[in-house]
């Protein structure tokens, strides 16, 4: 009964709660991308002088944490707050903070430099950067990156990103850069602790050597890592937005009927409201396509086939870094070969590839598009039949010959005869 009673708390709170302000905790992150983002407050860890705040604008996930514990000007760590995690590669990753502090009267004075630092310390097997060392400026040493050290930053009363020279072992002139050699497996524990009261952090982040600052530090477009589950969760259904695809047709990425997701949560916040990353796109005929794709994850899709023949795969992909890898499956057999996408200049830069499929029988598949290494959006997947003829008689209304064999489809000529036949252009689609 204390069970159901929870389980019932909870819901009712999910029902009348607004949608921002209801979080849930990660007990583990992922590294994607070369990012590792943590929303401050989604820490597994007891508040305890931390508390859970909205006030400030600017924030990116339920509300930003700020510390009341101490006094603004310093004091000891209190309330540490723990953040697990994994990286999926090797090497250098610097610290950044997404904070704010606050100006304060004290003793008559009004003071900039308070309320803006809390402590920071890495646990796990590491390494310090390459140029470590006890001057102003150096990489923070192995010792210092291992134990309680301030980090400051932020502005008045909103947030903004620190990173760098912001380890703060004492003294006027005497900052490290946060910068950590991280080993791709191992398991860390990033460590938050107060220090200088009215301190509020909204944002963690390490951040990989390969990417750059500015794109890592846009909070419209990156999104947290939170490991589903901290492991790998079963397929995860979802409600059907449609009917099965007939095919020879388009498939919208947005319109699958299962997944798996590497992260929790819609980045693009659109169309449905489950763990796949769902954004507007500016593609022709607008509409849709799935975005922040990692390695692993992978969209199922209920498909009817008219008849067997020899089909091609055309995907409709962008990328602003490349390095992406997917294939297509039926029935759980890898069809053709796979697509390696590259960067096409954009993540609305929109490009189409496409491989032969061989052979598909007639009646009812699963198709399931697998992603090998993500950074590429996906806006459509289309199936067309090369070979053979589907015989008289194929049609009535033009969109039914958009069904069968996609948007290059033109006309259903002969629409009200029994002899009506579907054109792509000036040649019978089943003909190219």
């Amino acid at each position: 009964m204390k069970n159901l009673m929870s389980t019932a708390c909870l819901s009712l709170a999910a029902m009348f709660l607004p949608a921002s302000l209801y979080a849930q905790t990660c007990n583990e992150y992922t590294e994607r991308n070369g990012l590792v983002v943590m929303e401050a407050e989604n820490t597994p860890s007891a508040l305890g002088m931390w508390q859970k705040k909205t006030s400030i604008s600017g924030f990116s996930g339920s509300g930003y944490l700020e510390f009341n514990g101490n006094t603004p000007l310093n004091g000891p760590a209190r309330s540490p707050l723990s953040y697990r995690f994994k990286v999926n590669r090797d090497g250098l990753y610097f610290l950044h903070l997404h904070a704010a502090r606050e100006n304060r009267q004290i003793n008559g004075e009004l003071r900039t430099d308070v309320a803006n630092d809390g402590y920071v310390r890495l646990e796990g097997n590491f390494g310090a950067g390459p140029n470590p060392g006890n001057s102003h400026g150096n990489d923070g040493p192995l010792a210092m990156l291992k134990r309680n050290t301030k980090f400051f930053g932020g502005a008045h009363n909103q947030f903004q990103w620190a990173s760098g020279n912001r380890l703060d072992p004492g003294g006027h002139n005497n900052k490290r850069v946060a910068v950590y050699r991280l080993n791709a497996g191992e398991n860390y524990t990033f460590v938050m602790s107060g220090r200088s009261q009215f301190f509020k952090v909204n944002r963690i982040m390490f951040r990989h050597q390969s990417v750059g600052a500015g794109q890592a530090q846009n909070i419209q477009n990156v999104a947290e890592t939170c490991a589903t589950g901290g492991g790998n969760p079963a397929p995860t259904p979802t409600p059907a937005p449609g009917n099965r695809v007939s095919v020879p047709g388009v498939v919208q990425a947005e319109n699958y009927v299962k997944f798996f997701d590497t992260t929790r949560g819609n980045a693009g916040g659109q169309h449905r409201n489950d763990d796949v990353d769902i954004q507007a796109t500016t593609d022709t005929n607008g509409g849709f396509n799935v975005g922040w794709i990692d390695g692993n994850e992978w969209l199922e899709f209920p498909i009817t086939v008219r008849q067997a023949g020899e089909y091609r795969g055309e995907v409709r992909v962008a990328s602003a870094p490349g390095n992406g890898m997917f294939t297509l499956e039926v029935d759980g057999v890898a069809k053709g070969n796979a697509f390696s996408v590259g960067s096409t200049g954009g993540w609305q830069n929109w490009e189409t590839m496409s491989t032969s499929l061989g052979q598909l029988s007639a009646g009812n598949h699963t198709l399931r598009v697998q992603v090998q290494s993500g950074g590429f959006n996906l806006n459509w997947i289309e199936l067309k039949r090369t070979g053979g003829s589907l015989g008289l008689d194929q049609c009535n209304t033009t969109q039914q010959c958009r069904n069968i064999f996609g948007n290059g489809a033109t006309d259903c000529a002969n629409s009200q005869s029994n002899a009506s036949i579907c054109m792509c252009g000036t040649t019978r689609c089943d003909a190219q």
